[in-house]
């Protein structure tokens, strides 16, 4: 019986772990959408990497470019990829951006909606810094 009980409280931690877990490895049919790291054609950007979505440490996943995730509020800490260009295209979406230096990090909050994919780069602000930003926002 005292086996049974810690199963079921394992099972039941497992479970609310997985749902504040904002990244989807296999969503099915869960709503969701996709953050996409990868660089968008025709566009001078900065290439951007996360290394922490929502808390969860993602830097491991170096040849990861895209992450599913559930709707809501999304927090990234994001670092730099390659050396900033300068590029030009409108903020897309709710976002907040801090700004950083080149070799350093910055991070970005970002409102995602279910069947939506952000196009997320970075842009070169002057003098090493740069900040993040949402280069389009597409339906999937």
């Amino acid at each position: 019986m005292k086996k049974l009980a810690i199963l079921a409280l394992v099972l039941a931690s497992a479970t609310v772990f997985a749902k504040d877990d904002p990244i989807i490895n296999n969503p099915g049919d869960e709503p969701h959408a996709i953050l996409d790291f990868t660089k968008p054609a025709g566009v001078e950007v900065m290439i951007v990497r996360p290394y922490n979505i929502n808390d969860r440490n993602v830097s491991s996943q170096t040849n990861r470019r895209t992450y599913t995730v559930r709707p809501g509020r999304i927090y990234m800490k994001l670092g730099a990829g390659s050396a900033p260009v300068t590029g030009s295209s409108s903020m897309a979406g709710s976002v907040r951006s801090r700004r950083g230096s080149a070799s350093g990090s910055n991070e970005l909050t970002l409102d995602v909606e279910a069947g939506k994919r952000y196009r997320i780069a970075g842009r070169d602000m002057g003098g090493g810094s740069w900040e993040p930003y949402v280069v389009e926002v597409t339906d999937f």
